[in-house]
């Protein structure tokens, strides 16, 4: 039960690699007469007058104006290639891919995209929880954006016992986009920081401030899940160090 943890530490990690993808989230306090209480507490609150409402800890994140779900954007914006579940025959694709700018940023973008999955070890990146929007007017060319949402499965202590059928929805795009290598942008982006030894201590002295702020925080669970995390880390450099 750390999936508010995990959202706020995701955030923490996309500001520290620089990536942009992840709306600001942070862990806040609510109160409301909705929460649910215990009938003693209510009782007790009702006789001694305190009209004061439960609180609760929780994430709290951005809401994205204008943004769509992946699935949504690429029935409308279909890339070349492309098939869901509710499109019977492959695209041939829209015509805003075929500007080699607007593909190209968006290829960087999901390559980021995947390799900060691939980092958390999330196990819930659906095509609903990353969001996409397109952004033009006359005087620029049009821009996709990627969002990545709902990061409350990362962050695991331990790789999971069993596969999972829905892992990573960015795995439905078409084999010619994901089956090149990835950018000299992306790699010379993520090795920067990732080969850094001074980067890693602020990143894990940041997440464990994060982390600790969980009322059941134990520093022997942390410690696994920064061993998942190095280990995923470890992985992911070896593959942009291989051109």
């Amino acid at each position: 039960n750390i999936g508010y943890i995990a959202e706020s530490a995701t955030c923490l990690l996309d500001r520290l690699l620089e990536l942009n993808l992840v709306p600001y989230t942070d862990i806040v306090e609510f109160e409301s007469k909705s929460f649910f209480s215990p009938i003693s507490e209510r009782i007790r609150n009702t006789f001694s007058g305190n009209i004061c409402c439960p609180r609760k800890i929780g994430s709290f994140q951005l809401f994205l104006h204008g943004f769509v779900g992946a699935d949504t954007f690429f029935k409308k914006y279909p890339l070349p290639g492309y098939q869901s579940s509710n499109i019977l025959k492959i695209s041939s694709g829209h015509k805003i891919w075929s500007d080699e700018h607007v593909f190209k940023k968006f290829k960087v973008q999901v390559e980021k995209l995947i390799i900060l999955d691939f980092i958390i070890r999330n196990t819930d990146r659906g095509l609903d929880n990353w969001m996409l929007k397109l952004e033009s007017n006359n005087s620029e060319e049009p821009e996709i954006i990627a969002k990545a949402i709902d990061n409350g499965l990362s962050f695991p202590w331990k790789h999971p016992n069993e596969w999972r059928s829905f892992p990573y929805g960015w795995l439905y795009l078409p084999l010619q986009f994901l089956g090149m290598p990835f950018s000299e942008e992306t790699r010379h982006h993520f090795l920067q920081f990732l080969t850094s030894v001074t980067w890693w201590k602020n990143a894990i002295d940041s997440l464990h401030e994060i982390f600790a702020r969980d009322p059941d925080f134990t520093e022997s669970l942390f410690e696994k899940q920064m061993q998942v995390l190095k280990g995923q880390a470890w992985n992911a450099v070896q593959t942009l160090k291989n051109s």
